[in-house]
């Protein structure tokens, strides 16, 4: 994992916390792969997630924006013409983290105080919608192309928004009171680092109390979502997912129902991985044959191998992990049998768990895990 990735992931995505509550939620008997305890993880997981990055970039920004005060900016922004103005001027608006409302009226000082219209509009522009903490949790949830591409289109609309107003000449549109509305010369005093950390801190503070039930109430939609994001159908003809189908093994019978269950496909996507189930049964000449296939495709390679760990010790047949014993397979990276009765299987980061079985012949697992192996290196 290189520096940018081990940033993006595990400071700001704070993955080590995703795995933390996943130990936590199964040791209380929680499935984190299933319905229910998915939603349970994700809830708890974005809460706080959500919280502390909304905290920490609140002091920050603030602690920031003391060195930027109103007056400050003005006299930045009076030293350039032109395009280059604006881009300044959007610049400015992403270390100036002000809200649309606290934008307003420094759009009005500015104005007043001689700025021409489209530098002050490309600063209303680029504040609220472009600024540092915006950038952080962008990254945190989008990753850092979807980040970057919104700060550089939100400077972009800022520049272009502004200099389209200074080339139509909307300064006749107006209002009187703005252009004789008070300037911002007020001279703000020196603050001392206390100051600048106890202006910081209540800033927080309050920001956090204003908006931290409605995190609860945006990651509870969330959650509801993903616990409703579950689908089962019949299982298709033709495979269009990670899971193998009994015709590619050379079981070309007719699917049947047994004991009123059809083939079908379940899947679904938690917080930790994305899950497909399958059980499909055919009647093959004289015999009938079924499997089960249980897949998921992990956050990554490390913690694929932790799950087929987990598997182990809540397997369907084997008594302990020792059960399982290692099979060399081409094409995956690990896999393990348990008699006839159970195989698991690993290749980056995905898992399969697979059960197989035949009325008439001997099962035969080690073919049904090349069969996989066939299927995840055709995809």
């Amino acid at each position: 994992m290189g520096v940018w990735d081990f940033i993006q992931d595990q400071v700001l995505g704070m993955k080590w916390l995703n795995e933390l509550l996943g130990i936590g939620l199964s040791a209380l008997g929680l499935d984190v792969n299933g319905r229910i305890g998915g939603s349970v993880q994700f809830f708890i997981y974005d809460v706080l997630k959500i919280t502390v990055l909304l905290c920490v970039l609140i002091f920050a920004i603030s602690y920031i924006q003391s060195y930027f005060p109103p007056e400050r900016g003005k006299r930045i922004l009076g030293r350039f013409h032109g395009i280059w103005a604006n881009i300044i001027s959007a610049l400015l608006g992403t270390v100036t983290p002000f809200c649309s409302c606290s934008s307003i009226p420094l759009f009005i000082g500015f104005t007043s105080a001689g700025l021409p219209l489209g530098v002050t509009f490309s600063f209303l522009i680029s504040s609220p919608m472009v600024d540092l903490g915006s950038l952080v949790l962008l990254m945190s949830i989008f990753g850092a192309k979807v980040a970057i591409v919104y700060v550089i289109l939100g400077l972009v609309i800022a520049v272009v928004g502004g200099t389209m107003i200074e080339k139509l000449h909307m300064e006749k549109y107006v209002e009187s009171f703005v252009l004789s509305a008070g300037s911002v010369d007020i001279e703000s005093p020196d603050l001392t680092i206390r100051e600048r950390l106890t202006y910081a801190k209540e800033q927080m503070l309050g920001t956090f109390k204003k908006v931290f039930p409605y995190i609860l109430i945006g990651v509870g939609i969330g959650a509801l979502i993903q616990w409703r994001g579950e689908c089962k159908i019949l299982l298709p003809e033709v495979s269009d997912g990670p899971y193998f189908l009994l015709s590619e093994a050379g079981f070309d019978g007719e699917r049947s129902v047994t004991y009123g269950n059809d083939s079908t496909l379940f899947s679904m996507q938690s917080l930790n991985a994305r899950v497909w189930k399958t059980y499909e049964c055919v009647e093959n000449g004289d015999d009938t044959v079924w499997v089960y296939q249980d897949i998921y495709q992990l956050h990554s390679p490390q913690a694929a191998k932790r799950f087929v760990q987990k598997l182990m010790c809540n397997a369907t047949f084997a008594r302990s992990p020792d059960d399982f014993k290692p099979v060399e397979i081409n094409g995956l990276d690990e896999a393990w049998l348990c008699g006839d009765l159970e195989a698991l299987a690993i290749k980056g980061d995905m898992v399969c768990r697979m059960d197989y079985s035949s009325r008439s012949v001997q099962s035969d697992l080690s073919a049904m895990l090349k069969t996989l192996a066939a299927h995840w290196n055709a995809e």
